[in-house]
């Protein structure tokens, strides 16, 4: 199920506004579908993953759903790749206040408290991959992520 925009009157707002607000419903419909690859992927370092962040609470305040390192970290890095598909796909005017309404939404609505400090990292991360290499390969960032979350434990 994906929700419709708020009942803004899209004829009133500013090509910037409406970029913003396209963006949380492209969001919501990216990371749905984006499970079917970060999920799959997750699996393959399922010990990492548990070994990184063996108390889920430190990452995840939420009293319902989400109750494994697991699914914990692939709510996060589900979520975060979708702030590099923004960086890839928004005009740079707007990249920062998309980035700044999605970790707000995830920290303080959804009580993912360490959203925005991963999602910088990765974001981080993926900038330096991009110009050492000029090429992506995102399972490359799961390992260096990893030995980020062990260390803020």
């Amino acid at each position: 199920f994906v929700s419709p925009p708020s009942k803004t009157n899209l004829d009133t707002l500013s090509r910037e506004e409406l970029e913003v607000l396209s963006s949380k419903v492209e969001r919501e419909v990216f990371t749905e579908i984006d499970h079917n690859y970060v999920n799959p992927v997750s699996d393959k370092y399922r010990d990492e993953i548990e070994k990184a962040i063996p108390d889920y609470r430190q990452w995840n305040r939420q009293k319902k759903g989400y109750g494994s390192s697991m699914s914990t970290f692939n709510e996060y890095m589900t979520w975060a790749i979708f702030s590099l598909y923004a960086l890839e796909n928004y005009q740079a005017e707007q990249t920062e206040e998309i980035l700044s309404v999605q970790e707000t939404f995830m920290v303080e609505r959804r009580k993912f408290i360490r959203f925005k400090a991963f999602n910088r990292e990765l974001i981080r991360l993926y900038e330096d991959q991009k110009a050492n290499t000029g090429k992506i390969e995102l399972e490359t960032l799961y390992s260096p992520m990893l030995r980020w979350m062990g260390k803020k434990q």
